[in-house]
């Protein structure tokens, strides 16, 4: 078996359970989507780049496709403020 620093990387390991004291905030939800129905996700990951993150939540709006699609934003930042993109976003 594979193994990658000592674990075996067909081991199943429960990561979720490993940072579940992690507070999490939900700053925005769109309601009333049919996750079924959806075709790809953009994930965006962040920290403290407030600027270039609308710029990339931007770019991805403006895509001339004819899919259905999701973005979600990970910030991994208390302090970004996170009710002032919420409001320069939507």
């Amino acid at each position: 078996m594979k193994k990658i620093n000592g674990k075996d990387m067909l081991q199943i390991y429960d990561n979720f359970k490993k940072y579940k004291h992690i507070d999490s905030n939900l700053i925005f939800k769109q309601e009333n989507i049919d996750i079924n129905n959806i075709d790809f996700t953009i994930a965006i990951p962040t920290f403290k780049r407030l600027n270039t993150l609308k710029e990339a939540i931007d770019s991805a709006l403006n895509q001339n496709i004819d899919t259905k699609y999701e973005i979600i934003v990970v910030e991994n930042c208390d302090d970004m403020g996170g009710g002032e993109v919420k409001y320069k976003i939507s």
